[in-house]
């Protein structure tokens, strides 16, 4: 219990050894009564105790076991990471592959990996020839009028965000340190100070500024540019004699004191952004939405340099393709391919390890004094979801059942198991509902045609859909106390999970199937544990841990049974 203190995601845990409340049992002779043992600290001794002084917390059990946890946790990463060295690898081939079969294999990873190498630096190449064609096409822009663009970046989750906006002009046209300075702080790159290396040409990066139409101030290079247009605001005086609009937006820019959001970052330069005024809004609402402008708007931005380059990435990537097929295409391929899955799999695991450690380090440190009030914050959710009175120091069953379970919102998990509406389900059902609390990061393939996901039964579509009510009031709750943890469920892949849990093969669940194989395996890996952790939860009813069994079993078969671990 000391270590799930220490874990921002794990809900109950710190509260329940903090506080230490009484925990509420159904006496055994009398169904209906409940028995409270009361025992552990008020919330003000509670209080007290977070706010004693980091040095003396440190001496205590939980910060002590905390750091034995990431000792323990940077060992086994350390062992797991010599697995999965290139040395290791090539052991592990010869000893599971025919000489004759590992030879022929190793001379065409080689030549894959050169092969990739080329294809990674013809790729930076042809992104290099497409801003520097930016560069100088943005350099005639500099005076005249003020076109209008589209900014696009992909943000933390991967997705795509487009951003119509006004284009203004060169940062170092603004002649202000302040800015500049902000900039070269925030960004790695700075302005201009650092070359990016393109074959014979050096590049550099420029900052530029432009306005949007949701009325936000833009500092981008040319990486961040999808699309500039031939139209724009005419650059006139809006009365004679009066003063151009760029100079009256570069004046407006430069007026307040500003705190820039950085929005993405690349080895070219970042895009950042602020809020705009009540000065800049008119300005803002005379910027069209993009499906406004079609695409004779649009300026000739590819050069032949840029255009050259497009070609050469093709070419070495049709020939990185043709390799790894005729890979595959190899006796001792299957063999192989083992390997290199146990590999990434390896990998997800250190990464699910290393993620760990930084959770508990982040926890440790918020367990100094300014860590209470974030404390207080889950404190009254768990509270009003009925998991823990902190006033009367009693633990509810449905706080046991959170106590005991791994999972990044544990409430949450506790929540949807103590639900009878997944009494009824068969266990493959069961599995199907549990896949879709565990399928976050998992994705679709789109560029694969004529391919499916198998849809969930009617049963799990109904019960998924109950449950995302819940979901939405505990979100709720959450942001009512300023709580951000998440509270996961999507049906998109349950009906995978259920077909697996059915009894289908694994070639007939990935025949012309939307996900990657390893996509996949790792829902379904992560649905198994889920379903292994449900008979071991206290005060869970006897039919759910049946049917969790059942699925468990069912599921953890070939290939899935060898990837554990």
């Amino acid at each position: 219990m000391h270590m799930f203190l220490l874990s921002p995601d794990l809900y109950l845990m710190g509260l329940e050894y903090v506080v230490q409340g009484s925990k509420v049992t159904h006496n055994q002779k009398e169904s209906d009564d409940l028995k409270v043992k009361r025992s552990g600290r008020t919330l003000e001794e509670a209080r007290k105790l977070v706010e004693q002084s980091f040095g003396n917390y440190v001496g205590s059990n939980v910060m002590v076991a905390a750091k034995e946890e990431i000792e323990r946790i940077q060992e086994e990463i350390q062992y797991l990471s010599s697995e999965i060295t290139d040395e290791s690898i090539d052991r592990k081939c010869r000893e599971e592959l025919s000489e004759e079969d590992y030879a022929e294999i190793s001379l065409l990873q080689k030549r894959l990996k050169e092969e990739k190498q080329i294809r990674n630096e013809l790729k930076k190449r042809m992104e290099l020839e497409r801003m520097a064609a930016w560069k100088n096409r943005l350099e005639e822009f500099e005076s005249g009028h003020l076109p209008f663009m589209c900014l696009q970046y992909k943000d933390k989750d991967s997705i795509q965000h487009t951003i119509p906006a006004v284009f203004i002009g060169n940062l170092k046209l603004f002649a202000d340190q302040k800015i500049a300075n902000m900039v070269e702080e925030e960004d790695s790159l700075g302005i201009g100070k650092h070359k990016v290396d393109s074959g014979e040409q050096l590049y550099w990066p420029s900052y530029y500024v432009a306005l949007s139409s949701d009325n936000s101030w833009y500092l981008f290079t040319e990486k961040w540019i999808k699309t500039v247009y031939k139209t724009g605001l005419p650059a006139v005086p809006s009365v004679e004699g009066g003063t151009l609009p760029r100079e009256i937006l570069k004046q407006l820019l430069l007026r307040e004191e500003m705190m820039w959001d950085k929005l993405a970052k690349s080895e070219y330069g970042s895009l950042l952004s602020t809020d705009g005024s009540l000065d800049t809004w008119s300005w803002s609402l005379n910027v069209p939405v993009l499906n406004s402008l079609s695409e004779d708007d649009e300026v000739e931005r590819f050069s032949l340099e840029h255009q050259d380059a497009v070609e050469c990435y093709k070419q070495q990537r049709r020939k990185v393709s043709h390799l790894k097929k005729t890979i595959k295409s190899t006796k001792g391929f299957k063999e192989f391919q083992k390997i290199i899955d146990m590999r990434n799999f390896t990998k997800e695991k250190i990464e699910r390890l290393e993620a760990r450690s930084r959770r508990l380090t982040r926890r440790i440190k918020q367990i100094e004094p300014t860590g209470w009030k974030e404390f207080l914050q889950i404190s009254k959710v768990i509270q009003e979801a009925r998991a823990l009175d902190i006033n009367t120091q009693v633990i509810y069953p449905l706080g046991e059942t959170a106590a005991a379970i791994r999972g990044e919102n544990e409430l949450w998990l506790a929540m949807v198991l103590r639900n009878k509406v997944l009494l009824d389900l068969k266990p493959s059902q069961l599995a199907a509902v549990c896949g879709s609390l565990v399928s976050e990061g998992i994705k679709l393939r789109p560029w694969k045609n004529s391919s499916y996901v198998y849809e969930p039964s009617s049963v799990v579509t109904g019960v998924i859909s109950y449950l995302e009510e819940q979901r939405n009031s505990l979100i709720d709750l959450q942001d009512r106390h300023n709580v951000k943890i998440p509270c996961e469920i999507d049906a998109q892949f349950a009906g995978m999970v259920e077909a697996w849990a059915s009894g289908l093969t694994w070639r007939e669940i990935m025949m012309d199937s939307a996900m990657d194989d390893g996509d996949l395996a790792r829902l379904l890996r992560r649905t198994i544990d889920l379903l292994a952790q449900i008979p071991k939860l206290p005060d869970i009813d006897p039919v759910l841990q049946k049917n969790a069994q059942i699925a468990c079993s069912v599921m953890d078969r070939v290939p899935i049974s060898e990837l554990a671990g």
